[in-house]
């Protein structure tokens, strides 16, 4: 069974970008919190915090979405995505961690490296499709 390159970028941007939805629920029902993070945050601050951080996780996974519906909005969307990935994993290596923070680096991993492969397939159809350009000129 062969799978198109577009499914595959579609696909994979997709399943980032519903990995980024899930905390947003977090926004409206603090107490899972504690499910998503591992922690009861007891002060209002920081629970608003972890709220707010959760909105921006929304925001992310929104704007992968919109690169998978406009292809115009893809190039950009990868860059919001593997920043925010990205951005945890380097934070989460210099950090001290909680079992609940490995997992979320261990999910942020995983679909960093998704995107990362969407980057790296669309290089080489880009490449190709240059070089096969240049050949029939």
């Amino acid at each position: 069974m062969t799978i198109k390159l577009s499914h595959f970028i579609s696909g994979s941007v997709s399943v980032a970008a519903l990995v980024q939805l899930v905390p947003l629920a977090a926004a409206f029902q603090p107490a899972w919190l504690v499910d998503l993070y591992g922690v009861a945050p007891s002060d209002a601050t920081l629970i608003l915090l972890l709220r707010h951080r959760a909105v921006l996780l929304g925001l992310v996974g929104a704007i992968l979405l919109a690169g998978v519906l406009w292809r115009a909005l893809l190039g950009p969307a990868l860059a919001v995505g593997l920043v925010s990935k990205l951005s945890y994993l380097l934070l989460y290596a210099i950090s001290e961690t909680s079992p609940a923070t490995a997992r979320v680096a261990r999910v942020d991993a995983f679909t960093a490296a998704l995107l990362l492969a969407v980057v790296g397939v669309l290089g080489v159809r880009r490449v190709l499709k240059t070089s096969t350009r240049r050949r029939l000129a």
